[in-house]
């Protein structure tokens, strides 16, 4: 498995709000521009490449996104 943590020292973003910043349209900051489609299409293609994007609940500070997904077989050379 191939694992990739994405962290920031920002504000974070509050618990309740953890599982909403993956629905499609979701924004977090409404003084940023942006679709909220980001994390949503993230989160899907990580799925359909049995994956998963999570968020660290167990941040002080900032927030942590993990992307997990299996390591592809290397087909063999002829």
């Amino acid at each position: 498995q191939i694992v990739i943590c994405i962290r920031d020292n920002g504000p974070g973003i509050p618990m309740d709000m953890h599982e909403r910043v993956f629905q499609l349209g979701s924004r977090i900051r409404h003084d940023v521009s942006g679709s909220g489609l980001g994390l949503a299409i993230c989160r899907r293609l990580a799925h359909l490449m049995n994956g998963r994007l999570l968020i660290n609940p167990d941040l002080h500070s900032g927030t942590e996104f993990t992307l997990s997904l299996p390591r592809a077989e290397m087909p063999e050379l002829i």
